[in-house]
Protein backbone atom coordinates (compact mmCIF):
# COMPACT_ATOMS: atom_id res chain seq x y z
CA UNK A 1 0.00 0.00 0.00
CA UNK A 2 2.78 2.37 0.44
CA UNK A 3 4.16 2.04 -2.28
CA UNK A 4 1.12 2.54 -4.57
CA UNK A 5 1.19 5.76 -2.45
CA UNK A 6 4.32 6.49 -2.82
CA UNK A 7 4.15 6.08 -6.82
CA UNK A 8 0.78 7.74 -6.95
CA UNK A 9 2.69 11.23 -5.01
CA UNK A 10 5.73 10.64 -7.95
CA UNK A 11 2.77 11.12 -10.66
CA UNK A 12 1.45 14.17 -9.61
CA UNK A 13 5.05 15.84 -9.34
CA UNK A 14 6.18 17.03 -12.40
CA UNK A 15 9.61 16.35 -14.01
CA UNK A 16 11.75 19.85 -13.98
CA UNK A 17 11.81 20.69 -18.18
CA UNK A 18 14.43 21.11 -20.01
CA UNK A 19 15.15 24.14 -21.30
CA UNK A 20 17.62 23.10 -23.95
CA UNK A 21 15.23 20.49 -25.44
CA UNK A 22 12.63 23.05 -25.77
CA UNK A 23 14.41 25.78 -27.68
CA UNK A 24 15.99 23.11 -29.89
CA UNK A 25 12.51 21.63 -30.62
CA UNK A 26 11.16 25.14 -30.80
CA UNK A 27 14.21 25.78 -33.65
CA UNK A 28 13.50 22.92 -35.07
CA UNK A 29 9.70 23.81 -35.60
CA UNK A 30 10.46 26.60 -37.21
CA UNK A 31 12.99 25.57 -39.37
CA UNK A 32 10.14 22.94 -40.80
CA UNK A 33 7.76 25.67 -41.21
CA UNK A 34 9.96 27.79 -42.93
CA UNK A 35 10.92 25.32 -45.29
CA UNK A 36 7.45 24.49 -46.54
CA UNK A 37 6.72 27.87 -46.92
CA UNK A 38 9.39 28.84 -48.80
CA UNK A 39 9.15 25.47 -50.83
CA UNK A 40 4.94 26.13 -51.79
CA UNK A 41 6.33 29.95 -52.96
CA UNK A 42 8.49 28.38 -55.18
CA UNK A 43 5.77 26.57 -56.55
CA UNK A 44 3.48 29.41 -56.91
CA UNK A 45 6.17 31.25 -58.10
CA UNK A 46 7.11 28.70 -61.19
CA UNK A 47 2.98 28.16 -61.95
CA UNK A 48 2.84 31.71 -62.35
CA UNK A 49 5.64 31.70 -64.75
CA UNK A 50 4.69 28.82 -66.77
CA UNK A 51 1.34 30.62 -67.22
CA UNK A 52 2.36 33.75 -68.05
CA UNK A 53 4.45 31.61 -70.63
CA UNK A 54 1.65 30.04 -71.87
CA UNK A 55 -0.59 33.34 -72.41
CA UNK A 56 2.52 34.77 -74.61
CA UNK A 57 2.50 31.85 -77.02
CA UNK A 58 -1.53 31.67 -77.33
CA UNK A 59 -1.79 35.49 -78.05
CA UNK A 60 1.21 34.90 -80.97
CA UNK A 61 -0.79 32.09 -81.89
CA UNK A 62 -4.07 34.10 -82.14
CA UNK A 63 -1.95 36.88 -84.17
CA UNK A 64 -0.52 34.54 -86.11
CA UNK A 65 -4.04 33.18 -87.18
CA UNK A 66 -5.27 37.01 -88.03
CA UNK A 67 -2.17 37.79 -89.83
CA UNK A 68 -2.53 33.96 -91.61
CA UNK A 69 -6.49 35.23 -92.20
CA UNK A 70 -5.47 38.24 -93.71
CA UNK A 71 -3.08 37.07 -96.22
CA UNK A 72 -5.84 34.15 -97.62
CA UNK A 73 -8.16 37.09 -97.91
CA UNK A 74 -5.80 39.06 -99.80
CA UNK A 75 -4.64 35.99 -101.94
CA UNK A 76 -8.65 34.61 -102.82
CA UNK A 77 -11.23 36.88 -103.84
CA UNK A 78 -14.86 35.75 -102.80
CA UNK A 79 -16.96 35.64 -105.80
CA UNK A 80 -20.28 37.69 -105.60
CA UNK A 81 -22.45 34.58 -106.60
CA UNK A 82 -21.86 30.88 -107.05
CA UNK A 83 -22.60 29.44 -110.62
CA UNK A 84 -24.43 26.51 -110.65
CA UNK A 85 -21.96 23.42 -112.64
CA UNK A 86 -23.77 22.94 -116.10
CA UNK A 87 -24.59 19.84 -115.63
CA UNK A 88 -27.14 19.96 -112.90
CA UNK A 89 -30.74 20.65 -113.77
CA UNK A 90 -32.03 24.51 -112.94
CA UNK A 91 -35.21 23.31 -112.38
CA UNK A 92 -36.44 19.94 -110.63
CA UNK A 93 -38.72 18.07 -113.36
CA UNK A 94 -43.10 18.07 -113.24
CA UNK A 95 -44.48 14.98 -110.99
Amino acid sequence: MDRARAHAERDLVKPPRRPVQTVIALVLAIVVVTVILLGFSAFLASVQRALHVMDEQEKTQVEQKKIEVAQSKTREPMPAYVVPPADTPRDPPPP
